[in-house]
């Protein structure tokens, strides 16, 4: 399903910038660490806001079964934790003494590490078995419409600076 392949996708280079940041944290100026860390974020939340409002809802509309909406939950709970590192990190100067933003960072890994680990093994499984082709297809071609149109507004926003 390209849905699912989408996600493993989207999760997995998420996971490898953000391992690249806190490799090369000490060799990155404050600007490249802002600029670095600001995809990172924008990826993590892009993946939560998929999940949350384009996946979730069907999947709760098929009416899984206990043992799945437990599965939902655990997930959703990787999800908070990630979406609580990341309010955290943008309240944290990357210049901040002994390193604060730094170890923020390695903890928002190892939450990007257990959602990457957890939706693998779990949720993609819940997709496969519980939504149809259609209903992934659906949320594909969603996906690629705000893409297309978020690069639209960026294309008109360069013109007008540009003027």
């Amino acid at each position: 399903m390209e849905l699912i392949e989408y996600l493993k996708y989207l999760i997995e280079k998420t996971n490898e910038k953000l391992t690249r940041l806190i490799t090369k944290y000490d060799d990155m100026s404050n600007i490249k660490l802002i600029d670095a860390s600001r995809q990172v974020f924008d990826d993590l939340n892009l993946y939560i806001q998929l999940k949350h409002n384009q996946v979730l809802p069907r999947l709760e509309a098929v009416k899984i079964d206990g043992t799945s909406r437990k599965q939902v939950q655990e997930s959703l709970e990787i999800d908070a934790c990630i979406g609580y590192m990341l309010e955290k990190l943008q309240m944290i100067h990357v210049d901040e003494p002994w390193h604060e933003y730094r170890e923020k960072l390695k903890k928002l890994k190892e939450y990007v590490d257990q959602v990457e680990a957890f939706d693998k093994s779990s949720f993609y499984p819940l997709i496969r078995d519980n939504l149809t082709n259609e209903e992934c297809d659906d949320v594909i071609d969603r996906i690629r419409d705000e893409q297309t149109h978020e690069a639209k507004a960026s294309v008109l926003t360069h013109s007008e600076k540009a003027n």
